[in-house]
């Protein structure tokens, strides 16, 4: 079967740096072509370290040399399986990782340590992985067959060291033949299986079966004494029931305690979330009607048209009330100049209204006289009458003289009083309006300017009642708000991840938290159903009883286990003063054991050394003829049945192979040099159906096959691996770009640079 083929490589490695090359995929030699140092050799070796790695115990000078001026060393190899997947396989020379993955799927088969030497689980695996690709798993197998370095493709041999290979060497069966015996005769002096002689001194199995001697004579001497011991073993029975009992009554009273105190947890676990419940439903429905109320209070507040706010009605009201006992006052001032005016007024002259006395007296006498002149006709009457008259009427003519100017000075008196009054009016009612003014003003603030004065007050107790109503809800509001959110602190710890936001309403974060511990209630009364405690007869279902009985029960037990050794010492000082039966009998159990145990080792030992004689005898045997078996095939495939078959001789470097006829050594001087490259490949390739897992054939890999060799030649090397690529990969170096010319073979990759640019 094909094996893997190698269809791209990415690297940075030896003088390559972050080169990328196309391995075209024909039935035929892919050759890379280049100068010295272009990098020919370190693509291949690539190639070959990326698939086996380096060992960094014995390789560890080698892979420095290549990394010694990289920051980083890798390779990526791009191969096809042999069903027809591709995979990326990435190898870090630094940290000896690797990582396979599929290209169709990108999936990951492998990531982690590929070191060659390593014996842990991921390098394992990383080998297997390489194995089921090329058939060989490690570079030693694939550097003696399918790894063809620079000028040893003729120089090869059929040689011992193929077999130790396969076989894991000769030395290593040697050597674990030499540990068998070793450890066989640490065990034993019995000779080993088809061998007359064994070793003289004692070991491991002779000194136990003296010592079961030893101890049998002296049990059977004991159990002499121990049969006058039946009443104390009888009580030990006895004790060892009761201890057994009470063991039984502790370990059920032991379940029981963690039960109790379980229930006792649940129950207080429960009274928890029942009281959370409670509380957080109790500050749900107090903050519920906190804003309830306090949303009434301001619903009342706001009827009222008040211009600000429930906090500055005080201060409004008292300022109100200020204003209006100044326009009370301005009144009773206005009132009180009123009547003051009215006081002052300033009265008539007395008389004014009146006829003096004397007027009247004189008038009197005229008219009398008048009326005496009349009767008695006396005309000196008449002049007495007529002076008597004329004198009241200038008595008359001067006291309303008088009187008109009495009238005219309180006339005057009394307009300056007026317009003294008209002006103390004006004053007051100056007053009166400024005052009445303020009052408006304060008064629209608490929603009163359409209010009379002497109505304002009810209304301004009807404000400031609804103004406290209003602050004290607040204040409530705002206390049940405190309230809410500390028990929400609270709650919100118990809850953990299942707490609602503390960003949310206040209201809907305490229905959710009672909603919780209204659930958690329910699961804990579920849970306290279903974990009913058992316990022992007589015991009640309480942590201090559980305790009580639990450490009288452990109390009468270690007097039980006390009581039972000191009837086990007496009963052992019966038998003798060294050892009890019981002992002997112990020791002589495991000493059996142990002999049992060391004769099976023995026999296992020793037939571990005849089969591991036998098998290796039998493996080279049948290895050996299929090896040579695989390079005939080879041989007489490559040279058309010219070359072949390999006869076997005493050994492996003896044997001869058939070249035309006559049998030759595999180097003979006499061979061409085609015959002896074909000999080589057939032995290298032979090699590999030997060793390959399940006939894969792995890639072929040939540093510089034409160096130095005439054209001639060189195309018969050239047709040999031609034959090769009909059946595997193979993969060619040249720097002879003439023998390429002669030969038509034009290159499938061009190293045209040198040193760190190749």
């Amino acid at each position: 079967m094909d094996g893997a083929r190698v269809t791209g490589i990415r690297l940075n490695y030896g003088n390559l740096r972050d080169a990328t090359h196309e391995i075209p995929q024909e039935d035929r030699p892919v050759v890379i072509s280049g100068p010295n140092g272009s990098g020919k050799t370190t693509l291949l070796e690539a190639i070959v370290r990326t698939l086996f790695g380096f060992n960094r115990r014995s390789e560890a000078g080698l892979l420095e040399a290549r990394l010694e001026t990289l920051e980083s060393g890798w390779c990526e190899l791009r191969v096809r399986t042999p069903e027809g997947a591709h995979l990326d396989i990435r190898r870090d020379f630094h940290d000896a990782r690797a990582v396979i993955t599929t290209v169709e799927t990108q999936e990951e088969r492998f990531k982690g340590d590929a070191n060659p030497a390593g014996t842990n689980e991921q390098s394992r695996a990383f080998r297997e992985e390489v194995r089921a690709l090329m058939g060989l798993a490690d570079y030693e197998d694939f550097s003696k067959t399918t790894f063809v370095e620079q000028g040893v493709l003729i120089n090869g041999a059929l040689s011992e060291e193929l077999l130790r290979v396969a076989s894991g060497g000769s030395g290593g069966v040697e050597e674990a033949q030499k540990t068998l015996e070793t450890r066989y005769f640490e065990l034993t002096k019995e000779a080993l299986p088809g061998q007359s002689r064994g070793k003289n001194k004692n070991r491991r199995l002779e000194e136990l079966r003296h010592r079961r001697h030893e101890l049998d004579e002296a049990l059977q001497e004991t159990a002499a004494q121990e049969r006058q011991r039946t009443p104390l073993a009888t009580r030990i029975g006895e004790l060892e029931t009761e201890i057994a009992g009470l063991d039984e009554r502790i370990g059920a009273l032991e379940t029981a305690q963690g039960g109790v105190q379980s229930q006792r947890a649940r129950a207080a676990e429960e009274k928890i979330a029942k009281d959370s419940t409670e509380d957080a439903k109790r500050a749900r429905d107090r903050i519920s009607e906190a804003r309830t109320a306090e949303e009434s209070a301001r619903a009342d507040f706001g009827a009222r048209g008040v211009g600000c706010g429930p906090e500055q009605v005080e201060a409004e009201a008292t300022a109100l009330r200020q204003v209006l006992e100044s326009l009370r006052e301005a009144h009773r001032q206005q009132q009180a100049a009123e009547t003051a005016a009215e006081a002052a007024t300033p009265a008539l002259p007395a008389g004014s209204a009146g006829v003096p006395a004397g007027v009247w007296v004189a008038g009197a006498v005229g008219a009398i006289t008048a009326v005496l002149a009349v009767v008695l006709g006396r005309p000196v009457l008449w002049a007495v009458a007529a002076g008597a008259l004329a004198v009241a009427g200038g008595q008359y003519v001067a006291h309303r003289s008088r009187v008109a100017a009495a009238v005219r000075a309180a006339q005057e008196v009394a307009a300056k009083a007026e317009a003294a009054r008209a002006d103390e009016r004006k004053k007051r009612e100056a007053e009166v309006t400024s005052a009445r003014e303020a009052v408006t003003e304060r008064a629209r603030v608490l929603g009163l300017a359409e209010s009379e004065p002497d109505q304002m007050q009810p209304a301004l107790e009807a404000i400031e009642k609804d103004a406290r109503a209003l602050l004290e809800a607040q204040r409530r509001l705002e206390e049940r708000t405190q309230e809410a959110a500390d028990l929400l602190v609270k709650l919100r710890d118990a809850m953990k991840d299942a707490a609602p936001s503390a960003s949310g309403d206040v209201i809907e974060a305490l229905r959710v938290c009672e909603e919780h511990f209204r659930k958690e209630q329910v699961r804990l009364e579920m849970e306290g159903e279903g974990a009913a405690v058992e316990l022992p007869a007589g015991v009640e279902a309480t942590t201090e009883s559980v305790k009580s009985e639990l450490e009288e029960a452990r109390w009468q037990r270690g007097a039980k286990e006390q009581e039972r050794r000191q009837q086990q010492e007496a009963l052992l000082t019966r038998a003798t003063p060294d050892a009890s039966s019981v002992a002997l009998r112990d020791e002589l159990e495991q000493v059996s054991e142990e002999i049992s145990r060391v004769e099976a080792r023995v026999r296992s030992l020793g037939f571990a050394l005849e089969l591991l004689g036998e098998a290796y005898d039998e493996f080279r045997d049948g290895d050996e003829g299929r090896l040579l078996e695989r390079v005939s095939e080879r041989a007489t495939g490559l040279s058309d049945g010219q070359i072949g078959p390999v006869e076997p001789g005493e050994t492996l470097d003896a044997a001869r192979i058939t070249v035309l006829g006559r049998r030759v050594a595999f180097d003979s001087p006499g061979l061409s040099y085609g015959e002896r490259v074909a000999i080589g490949l057939a032995l290298r390739l032979g090699a590999t159906d030997f060793l390959a897992r399940n006939g894969i054939r792995p890639p072929l890999l040939i540093d510089e096959p034409f160096d130095d060799l005439d054209p001639e030649r060189a195309a018969g090397v050239w047709k040999l691996l031609t034959d090769i690529a009909r059946e595997r990969q193979v993969i060619v170096t040249s720097q002879n770009p003439l023998t390429l010319e002669h030969l038509g073979i034009e290159p499938d990759i061009r190293l045209t640079g040198r040193g760190l640019n190749g």
